[in-house]
């Protein structure tokens, strides 16, 4: 398969199958495939807060994702990957942030607000 067309396959399937499951259709390494897609602009790394939110407000940690789609899509992928870490999420709907925040002097990120530790 020709570069060209696995670019238009990454294209075109980047966000409707699951990543390892586009390289192997492509026969390529995932770790190519998440870096064609960077470099197509089908993907993006942005960094991750996490923000635990009661009768305060307090950064408790930061990581870097690979995201993909819109930015209210990177927000779901965010929330989801802050609740696998074992934080309990604070949604919008429950008094929560969880919002793609663009910065004009700097590197975008998104902010998830999550409940406090109850341990």
């Amino acid at each position: 398969m020709t570069t060209q067309l696995k670019d238009q396959a990454i294209r075109l399937l980047w966000g409707r199958m699951r990543h390892r499951d586009i390289a192997t259709l492509l026969g390529m390494d995932l770790d190519d495939a998440r870096r064609r897609a960077r470099e197509l602009g089908m993907m993006k790394t942005i960094q991750v807060v996490i923000i635990e939110a009661g009768d305060y407000t307090e950064r408790v940690d930061t990581f870097d994702l690979d995201t993909a789609g819109t930015e209210q899509e990177m927000v779901d992928q965010a929330m989801a990957a802050v609740a696998v870490r074992g934080y309990r999420v604070m949604a919008d709907s429950e008094g929560g942030c969880c919002e793609y925040v663009g910065v004009s002097d700097g590197e975008d990120y998104i902010a998830i607000t999550v409940y406090p530790d109850e341990g």
